[in-house]
């Protein structure tokens, strides 16, 4: 215990690491970021560091997102902005991580294709169609553990590793803003246009903006923070962070070109209700869904008459 509800325990990925693991962080800000600086102070003055494979994953109570429909916004905000987030989860200066390719790869990309063999949503299945679109964890989000009995949390895990508590705190104002703005816009959405207020109707426009193919990667950067970051001062850190950051991961063609293949080449809509359609290998369209239920219908219906005879 490194403090109190703050454990160590091996790294199972890593011959010789260790990973630190806090309690749930619940309470008010200041107590909370009292926690995190005082053990990062503790990992640094035992001279600790963090390797280039190691990640610095968030959790946030996927409880506070109050209907599928909050769910389907937050997978929509990330998939749309997801090559932004690889950029602006680390500090100024720095770029993703070599171990991305295989602990935090980009799931827009999975995303763009299930939809593009067919998969329409039902709302009450969006939560069973991310977790299909996953193959296992390591995902820039993971979607996994909602639901599950001990760990009920969305993870985020594109950030790297670090013991500098600033960007442990702005990552996690980060990543809760954007969850934040998905229960807003559910909200927003359940209500008639005539009754939302103009800053409301703003914000689900530049939600529904952010799907645009047309607007370019700085526009989609300030449509993302005006969503998650309310406050204009604390915006300038993640503009920051992407300008330098931007530069030097096109200098690196490795990474750029494992965040590149694996995005999104159009946006992602998940707004489509229709039929559940399966994915993966065994992968059907929606048109062939349709057609297989139309046999059965009738098929049935002559079971039926035949009955009434």
């Amino acid at each position: 215990v490194i403090q109190k509800d703050w454990n160590t325990d091996r790294d199972r990925s890593l011959n010789h690491g260790t990973e630190v693991v806090s309690s749930i962080l619940t309470g008010n800000n200041k107590k909370i970021t009292k926690d995190i600086r005082r053990v990062c102070a503790i990992l640094n003055a035992l001279e600790e560091t963090t390797s280039e494979r190691c990640g610095a994953h968030v959790h946030i109570g996927a409880k506070y997102l109050k209907s599928m429909q909050s769910l389907r916004n937050l997978a929509e905000i990330w998939s749309n902005a997801e090559k932004i987030l690889y950029t602006i989860s680390n500090k100024e200066g720095e770029i993703p991580r070599d171990g991305i390719i295989d602990y935090a790869v980009p799931i827009s990309g999975d995303i763009e294709e299930a939809l593009d063999v067919g998969a329409e949503i039902l709302d009450e299945d969006i939560e069973e169609f991310l977790k299909d679109v996953q193959e296992n964890k390591y995902y820039s989000i993971n979607f996994l553990n909602i639901g599950d009995k001990k760990k009920n949390t969305i993870e985020f895990r594109t950030p790297n590793g670090t013991i500098d508590p600033d960007i442990w705190i702005e990552n996690i104002n980060l990543f809760g803003g954007i969850m934040k703005a998905s229960e807003d816009l559910s909200k927003i959405q359940k209500t008639k246009n005539k009754n939302r207020n103009s800053k409301e109707q703003k914000m689900l426009d530049n939600f529904e903006k952010l799907k645009d193919k047309e607007i370019d990667e700085r526009q989609r950067l300030e449509i993302l923070l005006y969503l998650a970051i309310p406050n204009n001062e604390n915006r300038q850190i993640y503009i920051n962070r992407y300008e330098k950051n931007k530069d030097l991961l096109e200098q690196d063609e490795n990474i750029a070109g494992i965040i590149n293949r694996n995005t999104a080449k159009k946006p992602i809509s998940l707004n489509k209700i229709g039929k559940k359609v399966f994915i993966g290998k065994d992968a059907i369209t929606g048109q062939e869904y349709e057609q297989a239920s139309r046999i059965i219908e009738i098929d049935l219906q002559r079971q039926i008459n035949n009955l009434e005879r």
